[in-house]
């Protein structure tokens, strides 16, 4: 939804839907179906906000919807994992061979690169770039470098916020040069996305209701609180995760970017951990 509109809608569509990006004009989403509905391999979906039936584009982890919209990354459950572009649209898939093993891809915002978390054979996972016209993939960082659960690149395609092998947070430049490490970052802070003018970077933390959003200079390290998020009706909701806006952080398609866990209200309490700790799995398999 975007700021200022009165109603959510819900583009949930079988039983374990799980939104993974969203188109940058904020018109489709991009999910995963990871329960039975979904097949033993998973399915991976497009459905436009304006509520109209959701397409099957075909099966796996589904990652990210390039900008102009036509064509999706999924990777498999099982190895080897490479990446899979669907088309949105009329078209056949194309698989991306090498021999790297694909964790997690994000498309970069000129839709000609993918920015990806692998690993090749013994060695440690890092950051690729992949320029689908030029060929392979070259890597973007020192291995032990880690992408989080989305929006870690900035709107300009320059940067990427990513955990180092200390685990800490820092921006790295994706052309080269040294990684600025991010100031104040928690241990539970998660991404959602960068300021338009690429000083800060949206955060949160899992498990509190309502998802608290704040702002995080990436240069002093203040936090600044920016949106309260819950949906109309919280009842059953354990946790809301993962968020997705829009690159000018103008929507959060609200239905498409809660994950719903609906409860007994005799063991909501003893449950609710339980439901977070799902979701984070969930979201930590894509």
């Amino acid at each position: 939804m975007r700021w200022g509109d009165t109603q959510e809608h819900d583009l949930s569509w079988l039983d374990w839907t799980l939104p993974v990006d969203i188109s940058p004009d904020g018109t489709t989403v991009l999910f995963e179906e990871a329960g039975f509905g979904g097949g033993p391999n998973y399915s991976v979906f497009v459905r436009k906000t304006d509520g109209s039936p959701a397409v099957r584009l075909g099966e796996g982890n589904g990652q990210a919807v390039s900008p102009d919209g036509k064509l999706a990354i999924s990777i498999p459950l099982k190895p080897p994992l490479r990446m899979t572009l669907l088309p949105t649209g009329p078209g056949q898939s194309r698989r991306l061979e090498g021999d790297i093993e694909v964790h997690f891809a994000r498309w970069l915002p000129d839709g000609k690169r993918i920015l990806f978390e692998g690993h090749e054979a013994g060695r440690g996972a890092r950051l690729f770039l992949q320029d689908l016209a030029k060929g392979g993939p070259r890597a973007a960082t020192p291995e032990g470098v880690r992408l989080f659960d989305g929006r870690e690149i900035s709107n300009d395609g320059r940067f990427v916020a990513a955990l180092g092998p200390d685990q800490k947070a820092s921006v790295y430049p994706l052309e080269g040069g040294d990684p600025r490490p991010i100031p104040d970052w928690a241990d539970t802070d998660e991404m959602c996305g960068w300021t338009e003018d690429g000083k800060s970077v949206f955060v949160y933390a899992q498990g509190h209701l309502p998802a608290k959003v704040l702002r995080l200079d990436l240069a002093t390290g203040k936090r600044e609180p920016w949106r309260d998020i819950l949906p109309v009706d919280p009842a059953g909701v354990v946790t809301i995760a993962p968020l997705l806006f829009t690159p000018d952080a103008a929507s959060l398609h609200a239905g498409r970017a809660l994950l719903r866990l609906q409860l007994p209200s005799n063991s909501f309490a003893a449950l609710r951990q339980r439901g977070i700790e799902m979701i984070a799995r969930a979201l930590r398999r894509r």
